[in-house]
């Protein structure tokens, strides 16, 4: 049944034009920022349509949710709030790990993994190194 024009949805019937004319009623509406009524990104309060202020929910607000890219982290935290929490996040990965699962997994303390990074077998220098050994043990 159809809310607006209280006809019934049937397949030999001619579907009402209800589902048009909201999105025509809903679009005339002026939106706030879905994820905080009070976020004021760049100075814009309210959007003009749906499909915008979803875009910005999704792309661009500062107040969104994110997940830590650390995986070991695991926290969720506002997308301003991100790049300090990255700064201070008791786990980091190896800059050698290769989405999905390839390379160095090392996981630890900025510190521990800024010392392994210095000798990590997986970092380009050291495998051009292997590489070239490897060469050379074939071409002997």
């Amino acid at each position: 049944m159809c809310p607006l024009c209280n006809t019934g949805v049937r397949a030999d019937v001619e579907p009402c034009r209800a589902p048009a004319e909201w999105s025509e009623a809903l679009d005339a509406l002026k939106r706030s920022c879905p994820n905080d009524a009070s976020c004021r990104f760049g100075n814009k309060v309210f959007y003009e349509s749906f499909a915008e202020a979803k875009d910005h929910a999704l792309n661009e607000c500062p107040l969104r949710m994110v997940a830590c890219p650390n995986e070991a982290c695991g926290e969720v935290l506002k997308q301003h709030q991100l790049k300090k929490h990255l700064r201070l996040c008791q786990l980091k990965r190896c800059k050698n790990f290769r989405p999905p699962r390839y390379g160095c997994c090392v996981t630890g303390t900025v510190d521990h993994v800024k010392k392994h990074e210095i000798k990590c077998c997986f970092s380009e220098i050291e495998v051009l190194k292997q590489i070239e050994e490897l060469v050379k043990r074939r071409g002997e």
